[in-house]
């Protein structure tokens, strides 16, 4: 992603293979390792309808990172039309974000 500008999506969380399972999502990181600021939007999205749930919205400065289930949190997505993705707004001038997640399945 070095030297991208404007707006990247990008899938954090998958969703279930199956409208069975439900994907129990208990956390997500994202380090900005570029020499500049990067706005970070993660969501949770509901294919096809273009529709999304905004979870949290900021400003990473260079080296900060954003965190999500540390106090506890989870979020559960419940169906095959369910993911999280993360929405990167700003210029990659040398190292792309680190975006990751931890989850679980359950029936």
């Amino acid at each position: 992603m070095s030297g991208v500008s404007g707006l990247v999506v990008v899938t954090v969380v998958p969703a279930p293979a199956s409208n069975k399972v439900r994907r129990v999502v208990r956390g997500m990181r994202c380090f900005n390792a570029d020499t500049a600021a990067v706005a970070l939007t993660v969501r949770k999205s509901l294919a096809g309808s273009g529709m999304h749930y905004v979870i949290d919205q900021v400003v990473l400065a260079p080296g900060a990172v954003w965190k999500f289930g540390d106090m506890g949190e989870v979020l559960v997505l419940s169906g095959t039309y369910e993911s999280v993705t993360a929405a990167l707004a700003g210029t990659v001038s040398s190292a792309p974000p680190i975006v990751t997640a931890s989850w679980e399945d359950a029936v």
